[in-house]
This record gives C-alpha cells, sequence and structure tokens, in this order.
C-alpha cells in the first residue's frame, strides 16, 4: 500500500512512511522511489536530497531527488540567497553607522 512500509515478506504490520518515497508493494528497496532507500524508505541514495514539492491540490511531498542543475538551484541556491539578503538587512540595520544612513534615506525619501 503506497506511504506504508513493512520489515520483511510475512511481516503482518505496515509502518507508515515520514517521506512519500514509500510506493507500497511487498518488501525492501522494491517498494521505495527512485533515489530513496532503507527502512521506510527515508534514506537518499548518493547523488540524490531530500526536497520539499507541492502537488498540483497544493499539497507538499518530501521525496528524494536527484541531485542536478535546476534541483540545486531551485532548492538551495535561492533560498540561501534570500536568507543572506535578509540577514544582510537585518544586521545593517542594527550597526551604528549604517542606523545613520538608513535614517537619512528615510527622512531623503518622506521629503521627495
Amino acid at each position: 500500500e503506497p506511504k506504508y512500509f513493512r520489515l520483511s515478506d510475512s511481516a503482518t504490520r505496515f509502518y507508515p512512511c515520514a517521506t512519500d518515497n514509500c510506493l507500497g508493494g511487498t518488501f525492501g528497496n522494491a517498494t521505495c522511489r527512485e533515489g530513496s532507500k532503507g527502512a521506510l524508505c527515508q534514506v537518499c541514495k548518493d547523488d540524490y536530497f531530500l526536497a520539499a514539492t507541492t502537488q498540483s491540490n497544493d499539497e507538499q511531498t518530501l521525496v528524494c531527488q536527484a541531485c542536478d542543475a535546476s534541483s540545486l538551484v531551485t532548492n538551495l541556491f535561492v533560498p540561501a540567497a534570500i536568507g543572506t539578503a535578509f540577514i544582510g538587512v537585518a544586521v545593517s540595520c542594527i550597526l551604528p553607522a549604517t542606523q545613520q544612513r538608513w535614517l537619512a534615506l528615510g527622512q531623503w525619501l518622506h521629503l521627495q
């Protein structure tokens, strides 16, 4: 059954998967989505990483995706750039030397 995993062919107990890597089936890695392995399909294979994706019904899923250039930019670079910019602006507002510049800019914007 999709999104469930069992530990052996003879096991009667099914465990819910925390990710969407479980495809269901008989047992073991054969029941895992491509790029994932291990118990409950929670480990991404080499050259794969765990990524949050949004489905058409706005439901988020966690699946192992291949490490390629487009995945790297979308899942790592863009959030890192936004976070770095946010931290830079926040820090510059705190430092006394730049506080004066921000105040001057604010006054200039209000006067124009």
